[in-house]
């Protein structure tokens, strides 16, 4: 009896690993479309310093309440790690380790990072002794591309452990392999991207990324709703 308990174990936790994946994909994809919109929007244009500054000061709120939507997005981004780790780890325990290792230093990093938000708000709303508003105004500007240069990093560490997390797919059974293949090609490029604007850092590579990150997002909200399906049909 003993020796059937871990296999038992197996059985009733990898459905609902399957479940909480899906609605994670689902829900990882919803709340970085509002982190997109609700901050990222406004404070990618350094260029135009002035207009992120008057923005910020005259949207307090908003800020504040898409910074603690920022940190449910790394929550989201953790439990959905840790449930493929689990769908995963049959396949090749150390590559879905490997994968889970990336996705927590991905995570672990962007809350780091997230601490210049609230640094670049104190300078919005905080008077600085000695300092005019232009000058806090570049101030701003430079705390704002250390953030951008920052979740760079995060991007990297996330796209390598979703290449290791699909490449687990393309093995497994979960997911037909057409699509297994197509995140897996889709993620090692976006990873490739994310290493060449760390060098580069031009306007053209971030364009790219743009575009097929919105690919890589239809990718999630399929794989999302397939885990879902398959889920509800071994109910």
């Amino acid at each position: 009896m003993n020796a059937n308990a871990p296999e038992i174990n197996e059985d009733r936790i990898l459905p609902q690993a399957v479940k909480m994946a899906g609605w994670m994909f689902l829900l990882f994809i919803v709340l970085s479309v509002l982190h997109y919109t609700v901050i990222e929007l406004h404070l990618i244009d350094t260029d135009h310093i002035e207009e992120v500054f008057s923005f910020m000061k005259s949207h307090d709120l908003l800020f504040h309440a898409g910074i603690a939507l920022d940190l449910c997005l790394f929550i989201c981004g953790i439990t959905l790690s840790v449930a493929l780790y689990t769908m995963l780890k049959s396949q090749n325990k150390s590559l879905a380790l490997l994968a889970l290792i990336c996705m927590v230093v991905e995570s672990v990093l962007a809350v780091v990072i997230e601490l210049s938000s609230y640094a670049a708000l104190l300078l919005v709303n905080e008077s600085l002794a000695g300092f005019d508003t232009e000058q806090v105004q570049v101030l701003l500007g430079l705390v704002l591309n250390i953030r951008a240069a920052g979740y760079g990093i995060v991007i990297l560490f996330f796209n390598l452990g979703f290449v290791l997390f699909f490449y687990l797919f393309l093995k497994s059974a979960y997911i037909p392999k057409l699509l297994a293949m197509a995140g897996l090609v889709l993620f090692a490029f976006m990873l490739s991207l994310t290493f060449l604007q760390i060098i580069v850092a031009h306007k053209s590579v971030e364009s790219i990324g743009q575009n097929v990150s919105i690919l890589v997002m239809l990718l999630q909200i399929v794989v999302g709703v397939w885990l879902l399906v398959i889920s509800g049909s071994r109910n």
